[in-house]
């Protein structure tokens, strides 16, 4: 099954997803890209989500992993691509100067929603899935035909 048109380089954003006009600092203590993107894989791994794209403005080696010495990207957004329950899924985040500090955010929200399972009310993030979905579906409406 194929996961999305997405690419590792340059950075896909997802369809219909706001971008951040003003980026801010984050309290992270992440330290580099590396960290951050291997903890965002393995949440998504631990999830259960397979055929992951992770993409950004960071530039790949053909072996798949980034030039040493790149400086940060003037576009640091982050867009993960995955299958999760044979259903594409598609997280983003770009509220941060750092590619690694929105690499990081994701990877955050993604352990949280896990939590939410793990905690015993597990059908809690299939319904947030969905209501992600609806939310989104909705939005494409214009405000005065929701309102009649």
């Amino acid at each position: 099954m194929k996961t999305s048109a997405a690419e590792a380089y340059p950075l896909y954003w997802p369809e219909g997803w706001k971008r951040t006009e003003y980026r801010r600092g984050s309290a992270f203590k992440i330290a580099a890209f590396g960290k951050a993107r291997d903890l965002l894989l393995a949440e998504i791994r631990r999830m259960g989500g397979s055929n992951i794209v992770l993409s950004t403005n960071i530039s790949l080696r053909n072996d798949g992993l980034p030039y040493a010495g790149q400086r940060n990207p003037y576009d640091p957004g982050v867009a993960v691509y995955f299958l999760h329950k044979k259903r594409q899924m598609s997280f983003a985040c770009d509220a941060y100067r750092k590619v690694e500090e929105n690499a990081y955010a994701i990877a955050k929200t993604i352990e949280a929603l896990r939590g939410i399972e793990r905690w015993g009310a597990s059908d809690m993030m299939e319904r947030a899935f969905s209501g992600f979905k609806a939310l989104s579906a909705a939005t494409s409406r214009a405000w005065w035909d929701v309102l009649e």
